[in-house]
């Protein structure tokens, strides 16, 4: 009960998750709004996508939210 559940789709360049979420008629993300916000995911090649999954791994943290 006491969880988060913000919303905080990634972005790369221009394409975002939310291009690809079947939530999105009942989503209420707006990038417009105040304290909505993408998180945008750096451009990388599959070997250095693959070290830094590892890497985040190694310390126990998330990849996608830089922790």
């Amino acid at each position: 009960f006491q969880g988060e559940a913000a919303i905080h789709p990634w972005r790369q360049g221009t394409v975002t998750a939310c291009a690809y979420c079947p939530y999105k008629p009942v989503c209420s993300f707006d990038s417009l709004v105040p304290g909505c916000a993408y998180r945008d995911l750096p451009s990388m090649n599959s070997k250095a996508a693959m070290a830094a999954i590892v890497a985040e791994g190694a310390k126990g943290g998330d990849p996608t939210r830089g922790q």
